[in-house]
């Protein structure tokens, strides 16, 4: 499961294009945001505080990055002048500076090991170290063309290679490029192109060496472009897109391997949206929506956060991923696309659509399942459009429905949803309970209530919650279980009701030990009473054991006959 936070603003920009870059600090949490040509903050992301930061009077041409290894920043200047600093260096006019021969496109910051390395405008790529060392000679073996463009590039690492990729434009031809640190290996050189459409967004996917693409009509494409022999461009169709504009250009950032996160222009039109997609499952998990879209995006990533350029700030969205659950995406999705013509490519995915699960070989029969109440029929339809999981979906409706005391929709949630966390169980438990005469109102009180103890829950996740309930309602709930205990026509199943009295004694066993209570003390022994013969029930049941399993292998035991010896007896005198 992926989701986003609340997000907020980090810092104010004057103009969105002026903003370099973003990149990793050397404490977590912490960034570097190198804004218009010659400043350099450093943030602490949870409280928007700035930690130090410089500034030069000559021009920055890409942003400054963190050398780990060397415990040290470095930054390009002018594009053809380097500089490196340490945290304690306050003046950076005053710092060394470096020239070299070519201009120099970026820094690209260590990964698994390697150091820090160096992307030169016509697309060679080194070691910082060794460029250093051969600065003052002209590099001839260029991989891009006098006129080609580098838009993007990342470092990824494939069967102990190290390959840094490269995303070059020329003109209107596009080449995706993925050159070797050593030279054990080819540069590898591919053309991205699709007739009639034109490319809005790429990301490349550093765990699987695969490149994702978004074109104008809205098709995701894979490609792992490492794979031998190398595939056609585009690769193999993820998914249609719907959730963002294919009108603008997008920003797409790799989360993981099966996340990606997309910022563009909303489908309506109206504003921004930054999405979470699964490419695994092909779902969105989590979005926000934004007022205003700025134009270029712009979109970095940290290992916990999102960060956007908008038009006057630099905003940070929070996120989150868990592991994947194939029950928090069921009913999640909800694909409003609309596609009047056939298209041979999403043949596949509207069978897959139509079909209903399977059990045992036989479909099931869609019309047997519960109706929506109409009530909640537009809230739960906004959700799923939302994209919303259902464990959110769930939380989301048992608030409204509490404070409006719509107990029949309150059932209906509970038990049609099956993924129903512990929040919101123990919100509705708390509603019965607050009700004083809900056992004598009876009816669908009862029921609420008899529909939350039969939810299925975690004990270690429910145990937390439970703590929080007020001292009255646990001894009235333990009332209830007690009577439960004792009934023979039971609405709940005896082992829920058996989980719910230990779990409440486990939350309250220090109050139950303090308490004099004459009242506790009557349920205690009561308690008691129904553990006893429950005790006496099994031993009798364990008895019967033996004879039940030569029933189950369909053989009678055999009765002895009984006879009487006259021969002799055995009488028993009283003395005394």
């Amino acid at each position: 499961m992926a989701r986003l936070g609340a997000y907020y603003s980090l810092c104010p920009l004057i103009d969105q294009k002026s903003l370099l870059g973003v990149a990793e600090d050397s404490a977590t949490g912490c960034v570097i945001v190198t804004l218009g040509k010659n400043m350099v903050i450093r943030y602490k992301l949870m409280n928007q505080k700035q930690i130090n930061s410089w500034s030069s009077k000559e021009k920055l041409s890409s942003p400054v990055i963190y050398d780990s290894i060397g415990n040290q920043y470095i930054a390009i200047f002018n594009k053809t002048q380097l500089r490196i600093w340490t945290e304690n260096d306050e003046n950076l006019d005053k710092v060394k500076k470096i020239k070299f021969q070519e201009q120099v496109h970026c820094i690209l910051p260590p990964k698994n090991g390697n150091g820090a390395l160096i992307v030169f405008n016509n697309g060679v790529v080194e070691p910082l170290s060794t460029a250093l060392e051969t600065r003052k000679t002209k590099n001839t073996k260029a991989i891009l063309a006098s006129d080609e463009e580098i838009e993007d590039c990342k470092v990824v690492v494939h069967q102990n290679y190290t390959y840094v990729t490269i995303f070059s434009r020329k003109s209107e031809e596009v080449h995706y490029h993925a050159v070797p640190i050593k030279e054990e290996t080819l540069p590898l050189k591919l053309k991205i192109a699709r007739e009639q459409v034109n490319l809005i967004g790429h990301a490349t996917v550093e765990e699987s060496c695969q490149l994702l693409t978004l074109w104008s009509d809205g098709k995701m494409f894979s490609l792992p472009f490492l794979q031998e022999p190398p595939p056609e461009s585009p690769g193999t169709l993820v998914n249609v897109i719907s959730i963002v504009s294919t009108k603008h250009p997008i920003a797409m950032a790799s989360l993981s391997s099966s996340h990606v996160a997309i910022y563009g222009a909303d489908s309506s039109e109206e504003g921004a949206v930054v999405v979470i997609y699964n490419t695994y499952y092909g779902v969105v998990q989590s979005r926000h929506h934004f007022k205003l879209f700025a134009s270029p995006p712009r979109l970095w990533c940290t290992s916990t956060s999102l960060l956007i350029a908008m038009t006057h700030n630099l905003v940070v969205v929070p996120f989150e991923l868990e592991a994947q659950l194939l029950s928090a995406l069921v009913g999640a999705h909800c694909n409003t696309a609309e596609t009047s013509e056939s298209d041979p490519d999403l043949e596949e995915l509207h069978l897959v659509q139509d079909d209903a699960w399977a059990v045992n070989g036989e479909f099931m029969d869609t019309s047997s399942v519960d109706e929506v109440p109409e009530s909640i029929k537009q809230q739960l339809d906004a959700l799923k459009i939302d994209s919303c999981s259902q464990s959110i979906m769930v939380e989301k409706l048992i608030l409204q429905l509490i404070e409006k005391e719509s107990i029949s929709e309150l059932i209906w949630c509970l038990k049609h949803f099956s993924d129903v966390s512990e929040t919101p169980l123990v919100l509705v438990l708390q509603f019965c309970l607050d009700k004083s005469d809900v056992i004598e109102k009876g009816g669908k009180y009862i029921e609420l209530l008899n529909t939350v103890l039969s939810a299925s829950f975690s004990d270690v996740s429910l145990l937390p919650f439970l703590r929080n309930l007020s001292f009255p309602n646990v001894l009235s709930l333990l009332e209830y279980l007690a009577d439960g205990l004792e009934s023979d026509n039971l609405d709940v199943e005896f082992k829920k009701l058996l989980d719910w009295t230990n779990l409440l004694l486990d939350a309250h066993y220090q109050r139950f030990l303090l308490s004099g209570d004459t009242h506790v003390k009557e349920l205690f022994s009561r308690l008691q009473q129904i553990t006893t013969e429950q005790v006496v029930h099994m031993n009798e049941l364990k008895e019967l054991l033996p004879l039940l399993q030569l029933l189950d292998k369909g053989k009678l035991p055999v009765k002895k006959s009984t006879f009487t010896n006259k021969l002799y007896s055995v009488e028993l005198i009283k003395l005394y």
